[in-house]
């Protein structure tokens, strides 16, 4: 029996009805008689850092803003995502732009807020969640 393929294999991300989303992986299985077509599934919850290309693609950010917005998120300067991307300042500066119009948002700290209310806060459940809103004095 060979060992493992180096081929990737399939694997898809749905998200369910209640908000959060699974992983699904699919992988032959060999029996010592030959290859009968049994495949095995597994289910397994999606980790953030599967979640967060899908995310940014469900905004329809392009390739290169998906980069620029992940470095966003980690409150990168224009001067970092020009550096980090080998891009100059005013490409870094105009991709900046793109991604706030394509999120709605105006700076760093929303979109940051946002893609955390959008992604990992429905997964937190509101018995898990603090409400902070104004509460009427007197």
């Amino acid at each position: 029996m060979s060992g493992p393929s180096s081929e990737a294999r399939p694997h898809g991300t749905v998200r369910l009805d209640s908000g959060e989303w699974l992983t699904v992986h699919a992988s032959p299985l060999h029996s010592s008689g030959g290859d009968d077509g049994a495949v095995a599934v597994t289910l397994a919850p999606a980790a953030v850092t599967e979640l967060e290309p899908l995310r940014m693609a469900l905004h329809g950010l392009t390739a290169r803003e998906r980069d620029v917005a992940q470095l966003l998120a980690r409150a990168a300067t224009n001067d970092e995502i020009a550096r980090a991307l080998w891009i100059s300042r005013h490409t870094a500066k105009d991709h900046v732009k793109a991604v706030y119009a394509k999120l709605g948002v105006a700076s760093r700290a929303e979109l940051s807020a946002k893609l955390f209310y959008e992604h990992v806060g429905p997964s937190l459940g509101s018995d898990r969640v603090r409400d902070y809103s104004a509460k009427p004095v007197g």
